[in-house]
């Protein structure tokens, strides 16, 4: 009997410190979100946020040139299959949108709203937003799993997010600046015993 009371308060020891493990996961995540956020705005200004602001896009390096007129022939095009073509740009050759450079995933998602867009639209300055955001949460949660000082977690954070990676290729080759997506895979990679742990609970 008493070895049963003993079970079931370590399984309740056991959920609660699962619980604040998540909270505080969930805590880093967002104030290394924000952390990012404001080091975009401090790096590039609040304009690049303005979705009908294109000049700074028309104005600047070549290939950021192409990466919005991408998006704007894209935009404009019918929709064909495969998704993502356009045949107004190379005519009379189709070619895909992602030989552009204009960041695919968005430009499809803004493509399905394009009617009730602005006439002028750009969503750069918003990748870059988020490419930040994702780049501080993600790399302190990374951070999280070789310190137990949250506040290390943070601060650490900047110099992923200001890493020279980021910021050359942010608004040159823009798509190559989600530097959070080679972030999240090692954090997957390092949380491999935590996924293995739960997979085994689930079976039994």
């Amino acid at each position: 009997m008493n070895a049963l009371r003993i079970n079931k308060t370590e399984k309740k020891i056991g959920i609660s410190a699962s619980a604040a493990g998540k909270q505080e996961r969930r805590l880093l995540f967002v104030l290394g979100c924000i952390l990012g956020m404001l080091l975009f705005i401090a790096v590039y200004g609040v304009c690049v946020l303005d979705v009908t602001y294109d000049a700074w896009l028309l104005n600047a390096d070549m290939d950021l040139s192409q990466h919005y007129i991408g998006w704007c022939h894209y935009r404009m095009d019918p929709w064909h299959f495969p998704i993502g073509l356009i045949d107004s740009l190379s005519y009379p050759t189709n070619m895909s949108v992602i030989y552009t450079d204009s960041i695919p995933l968005f430009a499809f998602v803004f493509k399905l709203f394009a009617r009730v867009l602005p006439q002028k639209f750009q969503y750069f300055g918003l990748f870059g937003l988020l490419s930040f955001a994702l780049q501080g949460g993600i790399s302190a949660l990374l951070i999280r799993k070789f310190t137990d000082k949250k506040w290390l977690c943070i601060v650490s954070s900047v110099f992923f997010v200001l890493s020279f990676p980021v910021l050359q290729r942010m608004f040159y080759h823009t798509a190559l600046a989600a530097q959070w997506i080679i972030l999240l895979a090692m954090l997957l990679w390092f949380s491999q015993e935590q996924f293995d742990t739960t997979a085994k609970k689930c079976r039994v």
